[in-house]
């Protein structure tokens, strides 16, 4: 049980800070908060949304003015003992389990309950490179059973083209924060866990380009705007090659043609086609796949060279870079060379739990007890290309588990 000097400290970092905030988040990034003529149940509520940017929570914290929603925060906000204490007891956050095998977090969320919190929740548990809804376990909807409050699911639109997750600068736009539904503890108890999932992911479901285009927001002139845009897009529509997208101001180019194309003030690349660069995506990524389907058992299907090397247990937390390496994807492994260790690290499929984008342009693995880094200061390096690469070759692996146990 908390201390009363600590939810006391907690109440008055908010009392103090919030109106500051909720100023410049109303005034300076345009945010607007609409209810829709929901009202929200009284007491301890879960907030249930889906997940664009940094800010997320703190917007949502800003529309509920009176009340301090607990959310469950990335590991890292705990990785020293000042953060934690402070990520802890003065914002109220629940540090994720480290590993999949924990529910340190569930408990600590219904111990929350017991309490009276009110809960914040991104079912997503990362922040898409541009601006769609992720896949949402079925696991939410038995968690939102679980914690027996009312549930309140909200959506936050035009975040993505304020900040996306590709750029290095934000930019002005029109965000709007919605409630787009309540559901009370008996519907909780009454529905299926299918229905319910559904119903959850029908409510906080988005594609923020899609959005925009709509919307078209003019934003204001900058010199930068396509900058960085190459972290996301890693294939060339016209020659058809890889890494081979660079930016400079406002131009998307390719090194190996002749593609250009400008990234206007709405927020979509001028080409015939009028694509918004979700639908770009899912183009690279067939293309992707399609690669990776006909690639050689022997040969590597891409590889990248000169690129920091970090490696932590499950536990841990990264700090400095151990090695330089040279990275080595195979359709069966991935082999790591380092410039100052004779012989390569080989990881194989089966050993990888899982791969993931970290920030904008960082690659982690997670095999066995460890977890790997790699990521370049040197240059501009689509990491986002090889997550999702080894993501299709490890569901490809499960897939044929599957079909022998068939």
């Amino acid at each position: 049980m908390e201390r009363k000097w600590i939810k006391l400290l907690r109440r008055n970092f908010f009392c103090i800070f919030k109106p500051f905030v909720w100023f410049y988040v109303v005034v300076f990034q345009h945010v607007r908060f609409k209810k829709n003529n929901f009202k929200v149940p009284k007491g301890p509520v879960l907030f249930i949304s889906n997940h664009l940017s940094n800010w997320d929570g703190i917007y949502l914290n800003c529309m509920f003015f009176w009340r301090i929603i607990r959310f469950i925060a990335h590991d890292e906000l705990f990785r020293t003992k000042r953060f934690a204490w402070f990520s802890k007891n003065v914002l109220g956050q629940v540090c994720r389990a480290k590993s999949d095998e924990s529910i340190s977090d569930v408990l600590e969320m219904t111990r929350l309950v017991k309490h009276g919190a009110t809960l914040g929740l991104y079912p997503e548990g990362d922040i898409d490179m541009f601006g769609r809804t992720l896949p949402i376990a079925e696991s939410v909807a038995k968690f939102a059973r679980l914690m027996g409050i009312p549930v309140v699911l909200t959506k936050i639109q035009g975040a993505t083209i304020r900040a996306p997750r590709w750029a290095r600068w934000a930019r002005h736009a029109s965000i709007t924060y919605s409630i787009t539904d309540v559901i009370s503890v008996d519907e909780l108890k009454n529905t299926s866990i299918s229905d319910l999932h559904k119903r959850i992911v029908s409510g906080i479901t988005v594609d923020d380009y899609v959005y925009q285009s709509k919307l078209m927001y003019k934003q204001f002139p900058t010199r930068r705007r396509a900058e960085w845009l190459e972290l996301g897009l890693f294939y060339c529509p016209k020659c058809k090659k890889f890494e081979t997208l660079s930016t400079k101001g406002d131009i998307l180019f390719c090194t190996q043609c002749d593609f250009r194309a400008k990234f206007n003030r709405y927020s979509m690349l001028e080409t015939v086609d009028g694509r918004v660069l979700g639908e770009w995506d899912d183009i690279q990524k067939a293309a992707l796949y399609n690669v990776i389907d006909n690639a050689s058992d022997k040969t590597p299907i891409f590889c990248s060279e000169n690129l920091d090397y970090y490696q932590v247990g499950k536990e841990e937390y990264f700090k400095d870079p151990i090695s330089k390496c040279s990275l080595r994807l195979y359709k069966d492994r991935v082999e790591i060379d380092f410039l100052d260790k004779a012989l390569p690290k080989v990881i194989y499929l089966d050993d990888i739990k899982k791969a993931t984008l970290q920030y904008k342009d960082v690659l982690e693995i997670d095999y066995a007890n460890f977890r790997l880094r790699f990521q370049t200061k040197e240059r501009k390096w689509s990491a986002y290309m090889y997550a999702t690469a080894i993501k299709y070759l490890l569901n490809k692996d499960k897939e044929k588990v599957l079909n022998k146990c068939i």
